[in-house]
């Protein structure tokens, strides 16, 4: 019986392990893009070979950043979230 319940708070014990590693688990992303479209709150970008993605911005941002324009992004994702914006310069 001892043994059992050992066992099964190991078990335990690994799975919530997992569960917040996975959780607070992010991805970090810096390239050169293109702007295509910025919205209040969000903005469209392509990369150089193409890929798009949305990207969450500061709203006082979104005024600033032109639209057409290239930029070094950085940005970040975490698990099952949206991408949000880190930083971002002119490319010159």
């Amino acid at each position: 019986m001892k043994r059992k319940r050992l066992g099964i708070s190991i078990v335990i014990t690994g799975l919530l392990y997992v569960g917040l590693v996975w959780t607070f688990s992010s991805e970090y992303t810096a390239e050169v893009a293109v702007v295509k479209d910025v919205r209040l709150g969000k903005m469209t970008i392509a990369n150089m070979s193409g890929r798009t993605r949305t990207v969450t911005i500061p709203k006082a941002t979104s005024g600033l950043i032109q639209e057409e324009q290239e930029y070094f992004i950085q940005y970040e994702k975490k698990n099952f979230g949206r991408y949000i914006l880190q930083g971002i310069e002119t490319n010159l």
